[in-house]
């Protein structure tokens, strides 16, 4: 797993963060830390098109009170 550390106080660019690696095994980790992963990796996959599909929808909604 990897994930990002800031290496100055406010960071800017890509250049001002480290990248931080650790690794474990998969059957180290307890079932229902598991099961949470797994749900907040689904939630940020999916949140970007319920975003969109959202913002879709009302613009469909105003474009048709426009043409009423």
């Amino acid at each position: 797993m990897e994930f990002f550390q800031a290496q100055v106080p406010q960071p800017k660019s890509a250049t001002d963060f480290k990248k931080a690696t650790f690794e474990f095994e998969a059957k180290d980790v307890d079932p229902l830390d598991q099961i949470g992963m797994h749900m907040q990796t689904g939630d940020m996959v999916y949140a970007p098109f319920t975003q969109t599909a959202i913002i879709a929808s009302n613009m469909q909604l105003s474009l048709n009170n426009v043409e009423s």
